[in-house]
């Protein structure tokens, strides 16, 4: 039996239609991709607790978990393990400043959902959650 992660993954959507995402650390799983902020729930958290906590340490912003809207959820087989993805939306009007944490990424940008399409280096579940904004 293949062991279960559920993560949670938020796209934070600003008035420009523009996705925030993130380029993880080199010394992180997926390193030097890009990808979406969020992070694995452990049995003793809610999955909006740590959309809140994942928010804050990946980029400095503080989620009002009532805003969040869920978008669908996903699961991912790999050899070794199985992943549930919950992925929600969060919409801001504008861009705010982003204070990565170096410890999981090394920059962040700011692009629409196409243009985002149009790369060759991103986590590759990613492409699918793409499509379906």
């Amino acid at each position: 039996m293949s062991v279960i992660i559920h993560s949670v993954g938020i796209v934070f959507l600003n008035s420009n239609g523009e996705i925030l995402v993130l380029k993880r650390h080199p010394d992180q799983p997926e390193g030097g991709l890009w990808g979406l902020v969020g992070g694995e729930i452990t049995q003793d958290k809610k999955v909006f607790d740590v959309a809140k906590d994942k928010a804050k340490q990946e980029t400095g912003l503080d989620l009002d978990t009532e805003n969040l809207i869920f978008v669908n959820d996903y699961e991912w087989y790999r050899s070794e393990y199985n992943v549930i993805f919950d992925i929600y939306k969060y919409s801001l009007d504008s861009s705010p400043v982003i204070k990565i944490d170096p410890v999981g990424s090394t920059d962040f940008m700011w692009q629409t959902p196409l243009e985002l399409l149009k790369r060759s280096d991103l986590v590759p579940d990613l492409y699918l959650i793409l499509k379906d904004l």
